[in-house]
């Protein structure tokens, strides 16, 4: 009689209990992987939410409505998660004696500059605080209607 060829009982006992430790081993790595992907995430909402809000502030500055651009808060629900948005506006004039910016006292009294700050605040998925800041300076230009090469139609 011929030996039968193949896996015996044991063999394939062993292969299942080495399949089932790595499985075991492996499935807190994919979600800590999963989690810092939800992360990654929310910190690029963040940082989506801050340009948004300085594009609409730039508007304003372009637009010549320097009032409009006002310090302020807000919040948003994006995605399961709070996203709350802090952003602060500081005017400054042009001192030509000093040749230095200076702060203005009311945006009425603006000179040409703001300093905004946008921050937005949300809790990650392990329940941590995270913050994410943009800064920037606001220039209101003058339109040009000539220049070097000609007038503007």
């Amino acid at each position: 009689m011929r030996s039968a060829r193949g896996f015996g009982l044991i063999e394939v006992m062993v292969a299942l209990v080495l399949i089932a430790v790595m499985a075991a081993a492996l499935l807190p790595l994919s979600q800590r992987y999963l989690n810092i992907s939800r992360d990654g995430r929310q910190r690029e909402v963040a940082l989506r939410l801050a340009e948004s809000k300085l594009d609409e502030l730039r508007h304003f500055a372009q637009q010549n409505q320097p009032q409009l651009v006002v310090s302020g808060e807000g919040s948003q629900l994006i995605m399961h998660t709070e996203f709350s948005l802090d952003w602060a506006v500081h005017a400054f004039n042009w001192s030509s004696s000093q040749q230095a910016w200076q702060p203005a006292v009311t945006n009425a009294q603006f000179g040409g500059k703001q300093d905004v700050s946008v921050t937005v605040a949300w809790h990650n998925t392990q329940g941590e605080p995270q913050t994410f800041t943009l800064q920037t300076a606001l220039v209101a230009l003058p339109t040009l209607t000539a220049g070097p090469f000609g007038s503007r139609p």
